[in-house]
């Protein structure tokens, strides 16, 4: 009788946890999705990613992920990750976006999970914070080698912290760092906590080969051009970084974090009081980083990601550890709730959205100047200032449909040319490229106007 009663009050124990995680998660997908997924600006980065998944549509493998700035390749794995939501949903771009919230929404899952098995119901404060954060919010519906790599971050440091199997903590962090280096900044984390636990040198060896899996594209290519892309980096080495003392970053960081730098002093004295001495390492840790990016210029926003990561999670795994730090949780998932209801607009469709670029496309083809076994070259003109002739995704809409759009090295054997141009002053009459060079003669077939975007097409 008693083991019965055990065994009920277990399970609803089970079941209360499970509707509040569900019904927070339900709350935070509303919120990370209001406005829809045309928020997220179809830029020439994304439009990179989306020309090389269509090559892996079109079952081509693809070696090297994003060029980086020092002049280096992140892994190709960073599309493999897209890959199998943009294959789920029948080459829909905006599945890269799901993807993305996909991932989003994993990271933060374990996390809510490990804090509730950790803290009880209350955690679910720990994961509102999280995900109603400034910088949560800013990537969710933004995937991108500079920003979804802050996921691979929080789940690395999550499994650290409440001390998961550390070659699953050794794996995300090796993701996260093979997406993009912003990611090193967390390593200083394991190397502590692998001090700290006296980690084996059979168990440090398993983490580091969990930790290379990410990087065996970018290591076979390498092997097999016999170090090309190290050999030209070498020819003209660059870091992408320059050094000079500002607090710009570190003012930045704490703004797309939602905490106020003034507000984390007297937090700095409040986690060396009174709390465990792990936190206070992770704190130290966190503030030793910021300190060290204060002797750099000023970063772009995705370098900074990883510092809101470890913002973030101080604050809610210290304030989950007694109970004024809770009521400041809930108080602070309060006022972010305010914020984003009441203070922020309601969030638009972008100007040069998924569907935007798709409906001109799909209305293009509608004119039956060409069919599916045409050879294509395509160029694009998005605006005077940003001149991306290679078209990444236009070739991506053309290819999901099932067009024969060419890589730009065989443009000299195809028979149409599609110039689209998206700003209306553009004088694209007396334009060249070395693109459209490569098409050869041409002659101007016919204009069409479609959406504010003209689409001119020349033949031989």
């Amino acid at each position: 009788m008693l083991s019965k009663l055990l065994k009920s009050a277990t399970n609803k124990i089970f079941l209360q946890k499970t509707i509040t995680i569900l019904l927070t998660f339900t709350l935070l997908l509303y919120i990370w999705t209001r406005g829809g997924l045309d928020q997220r600006m179809l830029d020439t980065d994304f439009g990179r990613d989306l020309y090389e998944l269509s090559n892996i549509w079109l079952g081509r493998f693809v070696w090297l992920g994003p060029r980086l700035g020092p002049g280096l390749h992140a892994s190709s794995v960073y599309y493999y990750i897209f890959y199998p939501f943009l294959f789920l949903g029948k080459g829909d771009a905006h599945a890269v976006v799901i993807g993305n919230i996909v991932i989003a929404t994993i990271a933060l899952g374990f996390f809510s999970f490990l804090s509730i098995r950790k803290w009880g119901i209350t955690a679910i404060f720990a994961t509102l914070a999280i995900g109603l954060s400034p910088w949560w919010r800013d990537i969710v519906l933004h995937p991108g080698n500079g920003f979804t790599y802050a996921f691979f971050i929080f789940a690395s440091i999550s499994f650290l912290w409440f001390n998961v199997p550390k070659i699953l903590s050794s794996l995300s962090i090796g993701t996260a760092l093979s997406i993009h280096p912003a990611s090193i900044f967390g390593l200083p984390f394991f190397i502590y906590e692998w001090i700290r636990q006296k980690v084996s040198f059979k168990s440090l060896l398993l983490n580091f080969c969990s930790f290379l899996i990410p990087f065996t594209p970018l290591i076979a290519f390498e092997i097999i051009t016999k170090g090309y892309i190290i050999r030209h980096w070498l020819e003209r080495p660059a870091s992408g970084i320059s050094f000079g003392l500002s607090l710009d970053n570190v003012n930045h960081v704490f703004n797309m974090s939602g905490f106020s730098p003034f507000l984390w002093i007297p937090f700095i004295f409040f986690v060396l009081y009174k709390t465990t001495n792990q936190t206070k390492m992770w704190t130290i840790i966190t503030l030793i980083l910021l300190i060290i990016i204060s002797f750099f210029e000023y970063f772009s926003a995705h370098y900074l990601f990883p510092f809101s990561v470890f913002i973030s999670f101080v604050t809610v795994i210290t304030l989950m550890q007694n109970r004024l730090g809770k009521l400041i949780l809930i108080i602070l998932v309060a006022l972010f709730l305010h914020r984003i209801f009441f203070i922020e607009p309601f969030p638009p469709s972008s100007n040069r959205s998924i569907s935007k670029v798709n409906t001109i496309v799909e209305k293009l083809h509608e004119q039956n100047l060409y069919n599916k076994n045409t050879p294509l070259a395509i160029v694009a003109v998005m605006d005077r200032e940003v001149h991306v002739p290679q078209a990444d995704d236009y070739h991506f809409f053309y290819r999901i449909d099932g067009y024969n759009a060419l890589d730009i090295s065989n443009y000299p054997k195809a028979e149409k040319l599609i110039i689209f141009v998206e700003d209306p002053t553009f004088d694209w009459k007396s334009w060249s490229s070395w693109e459209v060079d490569q098409f050869g003669s041409k002659t101007l077939e016919k204009i069409v106007e479609i959406d504010g975007t003209q689409a001119i097409l020349y033949t031989h």
